[in-house]
């Protein structure tokens, strides 16, 4: 099987989504999205993010997921917003977001060597940043325990719609720049 669940060929043009199948150690999940989205067709305007970077500078998100499938998709949605950069573990998180602090991170929980919250703990000590965590874990009691970790401050289920992903990285953003 390859690793986005079916081929996409010159026929799928036509079609309105392509499948890609993520798969974790816990389970599957399918995710669903327009196929020119993997084309980069839709969401983007002409020469969009040109035009963002002469207006003022992008923020920056840091997207931290082991899954390199759903991370690459991820920063395929938002690059023609934000300026994205992925890690695939927490040590490489907390050291990328050392060398140009994010305005915001997207984190998982699991995470091979240092997990998503421990990751978090780290970035929330040596940086004011907001911190949204998109994870599997969505058992009865999960969300209030990581929420009440304080490592923080949003917490989303997978799987998220593309749509309450951004409004929530938008809330998140605007929330930041009102306190800053």
């Amino acid at each position: 099987m390859r690793p986005w669940g079916r081929s996409i060929g010159r026929g799928d043009s036509r079609r309105k989504a392509a499948r890609v199948n993520v798969s974790r150690a816990n389970g599957s999940r399918r995710v669903t999205v327009p196929f020119n989205w993997l084309r980069g067709g839709v969401g983007r305007k002409g020469d969009e993010k040109n035009q963002r970077a002469k207006r003022g500078r992008m923020a920056g998100i840091l997207i931290v997921e082991d899954n390199r499938d759903l991370a690459a998709i991820l920063r395929e949605l938002l690059a023609t917003e934000y300026d994205v950069r992925i890690a695939w573990r927490g040590e490489d998180a907390v050291r990328m977001a050392r060398e140009r602090t994010p305005d915001l991170v997207i984190m998982d929980v699991q995470l091979p060597g240092m997990d998503g919250i421990e990751t978090s703990r780290w970035i929330k000590r040596e940086m004011d940043v907001p911190i949204l965590v998109l994870t599997a874990l969505a058992a009865a009691g999960d969300p209030e325990a990581i929420l009440a970790s304080g490592c923080c401050d949003a917490y989303m289920a997978k799987p998220a719609s593309l749509e309450d992903i951004r409004a929530k990285i938008a809330e998140l953003l605007d929330e930041r720049t009102r306190s800053a």
